[in-house]
């Protein structure tokens, strides 16, 4: 007996940004720095947001200038996402995380509800 279908969902594609509408986000004045650093780096990757909150320093190899970061994606599959090397030491230089890539200066992890604001 073969294993049911299962149907992926259709994306809305008016549920999507434009890079316009995505570059009057990052310019919003009131908008945090490590929010616009976190919205930077979904943006750049496709990753969700459970996913980069869960980036562990030592899942992330630097590798001909860039950031070659290794994460867990839904359903436990492993994946792997780059990022310029440049934007990487942006985001660690400002976030300065011991154990996290996204790391608040308690040394705790940034939630999902924090972000999502």
């Amino acid at each position: 007996m073969k294993p049911a279908k299962i149907a992926s969902k259709k994306i809305d594609e008016t549920k999507i940004l434009t890079e316009k509408e995505f570059e009057k986000l990052l310019a919003y004045p009131e908008l945090p720095e490590q929010i616009r650093l976190i919205t930077r780096f979904l943006w750049k990757t496709g990753t969700r947001i459970s996913e980069s909150l869960d980036i562990r320093l030592r899942d992330i190899k630097i590798v001909d200038n860039r950031a070659h970061i290794r994460l867990m994606g839904k359903g436990r599959k492993e994946r792997t996402v780059r990022i310029g090397k440049d934007f990487y030491e942006e985001l660690t230089g400002y976030f300065r995380g011991k154990e996290f890539l996204f790391e608040k200066t308690n040394g705790r992890k940034f939630r999902r509800e924090y972000v999502s604001m």
